[in-house]
């Protein structure tokens, strides 16, 4: 699984090998290594590290996304979060810098046509869309609210109008 994952071998599966088990171990390894590298980093880099490992110790919990998980970590509007949309195949950072707060949205899997279209390689490049909404809008009202339901119903909506996503051969 580890290697699919990380490493992407010429010879991929072809079925879907999704386990929540492998999962969080997959990503318990990952943390773990960054947690390591931390240790022989130089300062700068050390805070970058740091900071991707607290992002990937909160991401398990909110793989399957509820609005209780999500309220209790924007309440706090501090450190950065990574959400998964998987139904909505979205990926989304959300971060906080300064007096702001970003909302970095990219694609989990590429269309069907870069990924039949290319020769080689595809290359990606993350995130994608962006917004920086001022913290003192979140706070305003019940603009939270809303947005921690948005993102909620999200994960558990299918898009309505989604393109194709690829098939592996042996699902045909």
């Amino acid at each position: 699984y580890a290697i699919n994952h990380l490493f992407l071998p010429p010879q991929l599966p072809q079925k879907h090998d999704y386990s929540q088990t492998c999962f969080r171990s997959l990503v318990g390894f990952v943390t773990q290594a960054l947690q390591d590298f931390e240790h022989h980093s130089e300062s700068f880099h050390r805070s970058v590290t740091k900071m991707a490992a607290n992002v990937l110790l909160t991401f398990p919990e909110l793989h399957a996304i509820g609005d209780s998980q999500v309220s209790n970590l924007l309440s706090s509007l501090g450190g950065c979060m990574l959400l998964q949309v998987t139904s909505q195949n979205a990926g989304m950072l959300i971060n906080r810098v300064a007096d702001d707060v970003h909302f970095e949205r990219f694609e989990l899997t590429s269309s069907n046509e870069p990924i039949v279209d290319t020769k080689g390689r595809l290359v990606r490049t993350f995130p994608g869309q962006a917004v920086a909404v001022p913290v003192y809008s979140l706070l305003q009202d019940d603009v939270m609210g809303t947005l921690v339901l948005a993102i909620s119903k999200m994960s558990d909506q299918t898009r309505r109008f989604r393109s194709l996503r690829p098939k592996k051969q042996a699902q045909r």
